[in-house]
């Protein structure tokens, strides 16, 4: 009787836990790369990430549509950033006060577009264009429509800069008060 109940007992003891090489491959087939590596999940939140959209006051952060961009888009006041459409383009857009930024859309296009006071920056459209477009007071700036074009486009007081239309153009056309140029 006490062999055929150590037998029964030894039995039970075996069929109850597997083998070394069973309970490997039970770990290797279940484990999850990315929770035992601890690969971070891209586009992570919080303060001061890279590729983050920030709207409030003196924030940076990124906001790039499209190729080869370099830019952040930021809302509110003391702000500085960009925001970039298209390809191969490197600019600023920024609504508010005391704002620099660039606002491009094209190809090849260097410019910023500030709305609000005290701006500097410029806004093109087209190819290989520089300049500022600026609303307010204050404001220091180009407005290029075209292709090769060099200008300035600003509207309200004190400003500074030129309007240009077409191709390799070079002139000023300005709305508002105490204005240096030509069109006034």
């Amino acid at each position: 009787m006490r062999c055929i109940m150590g037998i029964l007992i030894l039995t039970l003891a075996w069929s109850g836990f597997s083998s070394p090489v069973d309970a490997q491959n039970k770990f290797v087939k279940n484990k999850n790369p990315q929770r035992i590596l601890g690969v971070p999940i891209p586009g992570g939140t919080g303060p001061f990430n890279p590729g983050a959209n920030n709207n409030g006051i003196a924030n940076a952060g990124c906001n790039n549509n499209g190729n080869g961009n370099v830019g952040n888009n930021n809302q509110g006041d003391g702000n500085f950033g960009h925001n970039n459409s298209g390809s191969g383009n490197n600019g600023n857009y920024n609504s508010g006060y005391h704002n620099n930024g660039n606002n491009n859309n094209g190809v090849g296009n260097y410019g910023n577009h500030n709305t609000g006071n005290h701006n500097h920056g410029h806004d093109n459209s087209g190819h290989n264009n520089v300049g500022n477009n600026n609303v307010g007071n204050n404001n220091h700036g180009n407005n290029n429509q075209g292709d090769y074009n060099h200008g300035s486009n600003n509207e309200g007081d004190f400003n500074h800069g030129n309007n240009n239309q077409g191709s390799n153009n070079q002139g000023n056309n300005n709305w508002g008060d105490d204005h240096t140029g030509d069109n006034n």
